[in-house]
């Protein structure tokens, strides 16, 4: 049981629900014991929410809510929407993106999932194509709630036609 005390904010209890033993729980039972530095820094961002009061959260609800509903008129007109997964074709089994760029926050703009995860509306993503290195470049098939029959059958057609999954050279080397 999680008792608030007076004077902590809802949103960060939210926020930081469990103290990150939920995922601390899910590293120790596949052994490992620590995380990726994306996963810490999508933390970093729940921290951001610590301090922010129950008017801040629902007007952040309130948002997120307003951006579903206008983005879904856009299946007004179409039946699909396809687009990239990232900006740059897929990476070595166990390399990570470098992030030093400072101009440039790979967390918050490096993927173009970000739009359609707050949607909520179904994604599937599949290969495409790939790089000069051997690696695989990601496409996403997005459909309106409840059309999830849509990406299946546009996917099934796209993966024949397009070769499936193809394993990259020297991936784990």
């Amino acid at each position: 049981t999680t008792i608030i005390e007076k004077g902590d904010s809802i949103a960060g209890n939210i926020a930081n629900y469990d103290k990150r033993n939920y995922l601390k729980q899910l590293l120790d039972r596949s052994n490992t014991k620590t995380s990726h530095r994306w996963t810490k820094a999508r933390f970093d961002i729940a921290e951001e929410y610590n301090n922010k009061s129950a008017i801040d959260l629902s007007e952040l609800i309130q948002q997120i809510a307003m951006y579903q509903s206008e983005s879904l008129s856009y299946f007004d007109n179409y039946d699909v929407l396809i687009a990239p997964v990232l900006h740059k074709a897929g990476f070595k089994h166990g390399e990570i993106m470098d992030t030093s760029n400072k101009d440039w926050n790979y967390v918050t703009k490096g993927t173009f999932l970000r739009a359609y995860n707050v949607t909520g509306w179904p994604v599937l993503t599949l290969r495409c194509g790939t790089n000069t290195d051997g690696y695989p470049i990601g496409l996403q098939i997005i459909t309106a709630p409840w059309k999830d029959e849509i990406a299946l059958k546009i996917g099934q057609i796209l993966e024949k036609e397009l070769g499936g999954w193809i394993p990259p050279k020297n991936m784990f080397n």
